[in-house]
């Protein structure tokens, strides 16, 4: 649906095209005169339901002011970028945002097309110049006829002839909230955010537009910015990379997830009458990001998930999780059927030896469980501290008489799948590689950096990334493991040294990350992979589809654990999410009732003193799986409904 057309009777309001998408119609349009577009996303029953809007500001301030020609909104672009340039151009906003700036004032239309393929996935290219001389490039993907959500791929382009520096680039920009009132909607407004911490992950938070002061200022002179994010390597610490816009009284939801593993931004972005939703890297000011760009030279900003949804915030939240389904890789066949898993951390707190594995393994025999996973531990440290030598990855020899690799044998003779804990980008000071390899470990100021007594691998690096690959992959060949559970317990700082700015090392070194993943699952596609971050710090889309199962908490026997996994519905799929299911042998039933219904609400990690608990008690817990059993296809499947 093409054509420039008024909106419901708004005279300013022109209609670049419509575009319908299962459930949804993306509405491009820009106010008259202006040579930007903006992106508006509306569900498809309420798409002939917007307001009257109206064009100038009537109120009375503004009367006495005698500014009749005051516009009430303006073309917020669907691309936010800035380059380092003397003008700012956001008055009182500067320092709150970098949105907005004269960059984005020079934006004007290339092209604007739509596509699509023979497997049915519509593209919308809209082609940008600015008088940077970059080529702003924003790609709207519906992946086919029934998807509940859009994926937005930005990316930058200099054809200049000279070095232009990027300082902030979106993924996403959603603008036109709300379509359902023809003024600034008071009162109606809510922005929806999932805070986290260790051991307290996915907290919904919901604020109305004015608690954060997003009020429109009488006359629209100035702009206000709500920017959160993340700084750093733990994408999910303080905030998961989600967030929603309701309008309570159309009831409709508007959302968006990033699928990035480093630094982030999102902003809630107010100067008139219209709310505009966008995110992506953490810019300049947020996370000392800047990129300069050779001519001919791109950058293409992390992707994003964007819906809107006639109803609540849990059921957008679950159109953005149904985007993970697409993995990025091929599952494993042995994970098709939702395996449960023992990990026996909360049995040994880091000294799994050889007898007690073994006893372990003998009683969860025949009981369902195909994953045994051993944790951190299994490697050799001075006067046995093993938490001191992650990163030579030798396995000890007092714990295990006959050697690593037999132990496991033995319990993949018992039926289990066996499973190894890694570490894998980060040393600590008793390993070898500490010292030996200090040069190809990231440095910030000149200095290795070190954060909970950790350094990190530089996986910017092919010969770093080769190397820790072939420590896994021997480790795996040699014991014949069929399942890593990969960890991560420090994060980098800001940024790194070695590319134009700390943040864009930051940003190379995690797009290594990636290729590590990626090069594990090539060269050894038969084993499944956990990703796991203290829990839940690395819950975001572009780790969760490269793994076939998250730690989603540390909280392994608390009292919350139920509340923590179902607050995961709104950000992950239930079906990755491991639920720690610790059982002591001085548990009452109900204690192991309570336990073992908390991992309906996910996936099963057991874990404990299962050696000693008692006949009656097992009975409970075999209750509990073979009900889990029952209900995987709703874990799969399901929707989440929250009382």
């Amino acid at each position: 649906m093409n054509g420039s057309k008024t909106l419901l009777g708004t005279r300013q309001t022109r209609i670049r095209a419509e575009y319908p998408f299962a459930d949804m119609v993306a509405v491009y349009f820009h106010r008259s005169g202006d040579d930007r577009l903006a992106l508006m996303l509306l569900p498809a029953d309420l798409h002939t339901c917007r307001a009257e809007r109206r064009d100038l500001l009537d109120n009375f301030e503004v009367h006495n002011l005698r500014r009749p020609d005051l516009p009430a909104w303006q073309t917020d672009s669907l691309i936010q970028f800035r380059t380092r340039r003397p003008d700012h151009g956001s008055g009182v906003a500067t320092g709150l945002t970098m949105r907005n700036g004269p960059d984005v004032a020079s934006l004007k239309v290339i092209s604007h097309t739509a596509t699509i393929s023979a497997n049915g996935e519509s593209r919308i290219t809209t082609t940008m110049s600015s008088d940077s001389g970059l080529e702003l490039k924003h790609h709207l993907i519906h992946p086919g006829p029934q998807a509940p959500y859009l994926r937005v791929v930005t990316e930058a382009v200099n054809r200049a002839d000279h070095e232009v520096t990027l300082e902030m680039l979106s993924s996403f920009a959603l603008g036109g909230i709300t379509p359902f009132d023809g003024g600034f909607a008071p009162g109606r407004l809510r922005l929806h955010r999932f805070r986290s911490y260790w051991s307290a992950e996915g907290r919904h938070v919901c604020d109305p537009l004015e608690h954060l002061h997003l009020d429109r200022s009488w006359a629209s002179f100035v702009a206000f910015s709500e920017r959160f994010g993340q700084v750093g390597s733990m994408p999910t610490r303080q905030w998961f990379p989600t967030a929603a816009l309701e309008d309570r009284k159309a009831g409709v939801v508007w959302g968006a997830q990033l699928a990035w593993a480093g630094s982030w931004q999102m902003e809630v972005y107010r100067q008139d009458d219209l709310v505009n939703l966008s995110g992506g890297l953490a810019d300049r000011e947020f996370g000392q990001w800047f990129k300069t760009l050779s001519p001919g030279e791109s950058l293409t900003a992390p992707a994003a998930v964007i819906s809107c949804h006639q109803g609540d915030v849990d059921q957008l939240c679950q159109r953005l999780t149904r985007s993970q389904q697409v993995w990025s890789s091929p599952l494993p066949a042995i994970e098709h059927d939702q395996p449960v898993v023992f990990n026996e951390w909360c049995s040994s707190w880091g000294t799994p030896e050889h007898d007690l594995l073994l006893a372990q393994a003998r009683v969860l025999k025949g009981k369902g469980v195909r994953y045994f996973v051993i944790d951190s531990g299994w490697f050799a440290g001075k006067d046995g501290d093993t938490q001191k030598c992650l990163g030579d990855w030798l396995p000890r020899t007092d714990i295990y008489p006959q050697g690593l690799a037999a132990t496991m044998q033995q319990i993949r003779h018992m039926g289990m799948v066996p499973g190894l804990w890694f570490e894998i980008e980060t040393v600590t000071a008793n390993a070898a590689a500490y010292h030996q390899d200090a040069a190809r470990m990231l440095h910030l100021d000149g200095q290795p950096i070190v954060c909970c007594g950790r350094r990190f691998w530089d996986l910017r690096r092919d010969d770093v990334v080769e190397h820790l690959l072939g420590k896994m992959l021997s480790i795996i060949q040699a014991c014949g493991t069929g399942y890593v559970k990969i960890d991560y317990n420090a994060t980098l700082p800001f940024g790194v040294d070695g590319d134009c700015s700390p943040g864009e090392g930051l940003r190379r070194h995690i797009e290594g990350v990636y290729r590590l993943l990626d090069l594990l699952h090539r060269r050894a596609p038969n084993v499944v992979v956990e990703i796991c971050a203290s829990g839940g710090h690395r819950l975001e889309p572009s780790l969760t589809t490269r793994a076939a199962l998250l730690g989603s908490s540390d909280a392994h026997e608390c009292p919350e654990i139920p509340v923590i996994a179902a607050n995961l519905h709104r950000l992950i799929r239930p079906e990755q999410s491991l639920v720690w299911a610790v059982l002591r042998s001085d548990d009452s039933p109900e204690r192991i009732a309570y336990t073992m219904a908390a991992t309906f609400l996910g996936r099963p990690c057991l874990s404990g003193d299962v050696v000693a608990l008692s006949a009656d008690q097992w009975r409970l817990v075999d209750d509990g799986l073979a009900f889990s059993a029952q209900i995987k296809p709703i874990i799969a499947h399901g929707t989440s409904v929250w009382h």
